[in-house]
């Protein structure tokens, strides 16, 4: 039960934060010193009306803190505490298109073995990586896309 509402948490999370990066002038008015607290409560229950109560409190608890400006860095801090709580490692792939079921599972044994943990991968795609791929974790970026090798290669002509 705890494990479905903690899973339950993190989508909302990850699609209020996706709500709130798709529209600037929201985290606008949320950060905006001049609009009254009790406005940016309303709209964050109204914004959010279908949402967990959980949710709905710590973004209220925000506002309330005058953090609000910080929900990314929330979003962040819970995937921390879960990861390290399930000793996980959160990972984050980018490629040029979907990979295959064959290659997400065996990116995801490569990573396990190299890393020593159960690894959550967030899949992202970027058309201008053109080919490879690039993993993010702990602020670290192992990047072996053709758009860095080209990078690299026209450093070294320019030398």
């Amino acid at each position: 039960m705890e494990g479905d509402l903690v899973d339950q948490i993190e989508e909302e999370l990850k699609a209020t934060l996706s709500e709130v990066s798709d529209v600037p002038q929201f985290a606008q008015y949320l950060a905006h010193p001049l609009v009254m607290r009790d406005d940016k409560l309303a709209l964050i229950r109204e914004a959010f009306a279908g949402r967990s109560k959980v949710l709905q409190n710590a973004l209220a608890l925000l506002v309330r803190n005058g953090r609000e400006a910080y929900i990314d860095l929330m979003v962040d801090e819970f995937y921390a505490v879960r990861s390290e709580r399930e000793q996980q490692q959160r990972v984050r792939v980018v490629t040029a298109r979907e990979l295959s079921a064959a290659d997400r599972a065996k990116l995801r044994e490569r990573l396990e073995t190299a890393l020593g943990k159960d690894v959550r991968m967030e899949e992202r795609i970027d058309p201008g990586v053109i080919g490879g791929i690039r993993v993010e974790l702990d602020g670290k970026v192992l990047d072996g896309t053709v758009r860095a090798r080209l990078s690299d290669l026209r450093s070294s002509l320019e030398r």
